[in-house]
């Protein structure tokens, strides 16, 4: 209906009203999407099953990149071994974070890059996850993964995406830590057990 609002002629709106209407509609729809992505993320089962991790960091990357196609992507995935874990939640986790490291690169950044590492052994995979975007105040670092917490606003944002990475990553066991200097880059590493080993073990 915004659309058929707003083609030309159709409707007089000199205050600029629909595009305020619109822009509305829009944040509502990504809260939406957000909410249903975290109940998901807490509520479904787990479906642990091999994962390649080289492919599942691709489609994160190409469903990222829209965002900014300015962006370059520095990959790096070593998988010597089978790893095995929640595909579902893992892609959560990498979207958020790949996601985040995308919007919140500096305005007018002539290299705008996020680098993406992943290593795994036969215990966990240990995946970095850095950007050169504008950073995090350091007094902010400890409540980044709070629901609805916000460092930034001059970027557009819920600040629910790092929340639902923590319960994720709570879910299956991992664990995430951050690092952060304000205008210059953000890195999170993530430990994620690798349940190969625990089925290995079990037989």
């Amino acid at each position: 209906m915004l659309n058929l609002a707003k083609m030309e002629g159709s409707v007089i709106d000199p205050n600029g009203y629909m595009g305020m209407i619109e822009s509305c509609v829009n944040k509502m729809d990504f809260f939406i999407i957000k909410v249903i992505e975290y109940y998901k993320s807490v509520r479904v089962d787990e479906a642990i099953e091999i994962i390649n991790l080289e492919k599942l960091a691709a489609e994160s990357i190409d469903l990222c990149r829209m965002q900014n196609p300015a962006i370059v992507f520095d990959v790096n995935v070593n998988q010597q071994c089978e790893f095995k874990a929640d595909s579902f939640r893992l892609s959560v986790i990498l979207n958020n974070l790949i996601s985040n490291a995308v919007k919140y690169q500096k305005p007018g950044e002539h290299y705008p890059l996020v680098k993406l590492m992943i290593g795994v052994n036969e215990k966990e995979a240990d995946i970095l996850i850095e950007d050169n975007g504008v950073g995090i105040i350091e007094d902010h670092l400890n409540n980044v993964f709070k629901m609805f917490f916000r460092s930034n606003f001059s970027v557009k944002g819920l600040g629910i995406g790092l929340y639902i990475v923590k319960e994720a990553l709570t879910k299956i066991g991992g664990e995430i830590s951050v690092e952060s200097t304000y205008g210059v880059g953000t890195s999170f590493r993530l430990r994620v057990p690798n349940l190969a080993s625990v089925n290995e073990n079990e037989r």
